[in-house]
């Protein structure tokens, strides 16, 4: 039997078992209004992400009064178990994402060793849904992995690419290297 939306909501600690909102829940919907998710009448909605939109090809802005991609819509998620974005500049903290990413990809392999990817490339919205949600578990701030791929795509040796996709909201290629492949220093969220 499929669980109801109540069961879920609760495991993840938004409602009690009274089916009182918690705190928790209670800033879901505060990030939810703070970008613009509660209509006039108290409802609210959670369109499509930007990516999914765009492969209907559906004009994102046309319906959505702010377009979401899954970086933002995942920071919206992850304020209701009190993490935020970090404001460090992403070349500060290179280092630690690549690292990070290397060691989701790793383990976004084993999971699925039946569809072994062609290239070392890693799905956008996997790569920012398991970092965020590494996020939370450990209780820390999320750091800019947007940025950092950015900062990646113009440095002259990348660790890290952005690779675009009609089907997908692109993927971060791994451009493999032992050092920062096997460097976990400062990284201990994959362990806990």
């Amino acid at each position: 039997m499929v669980p109801k939306r109540r069961d879920w909501a609760i495991s993840l600690g938004l409602l009690d078992s009274g089916c009182h909102l918690t705190e928790s829940g209670s800033r879901l919907l505060a990030s939810f209004e703070e970008v613009n998710l509660k209509t006039p009448t108290g409802a609210y909605v959670v369109w499509p992400l930007t990516y999914e939109l765009t492969q209907l090809n559906i004009v994102p802005s046309m319906i959505a009064e702010r377009p979401m991609d899954s970086w933002t819509f995942f920071g919206v998620t992850t304020r209701a178990f009190g993490i935020r974005d970090s404001l460090e500049d992403p070349s500060t903290v290179q280092a630690v994402l690549i690292t990070t990413v290397h060691r989701l990809y790793e383990l976004y392999r084993s999971l699925n060793p039946t569809r072994a990817p062609l290239r070392s490339e890693l799905p956008i919205p996997v790569a920012y849904l398991a970092y965020s949600a590494l996020c939370v578990a450990a209780g820390g701030a999320r750091l800019d992995l947007p940025g950092v791929i950015r900062e990646q795509r113009k440095a002259p040796r990348r660790f890290l690419d952005y690779r675009s996709s009609k089907r997908m909201e692109g993927a971060i290629i791994l451009r493999v290297n032992r050092h920062m492949a096997e460097n976990t220093e400062g990284n201990d969220y994959l362990d806990k």
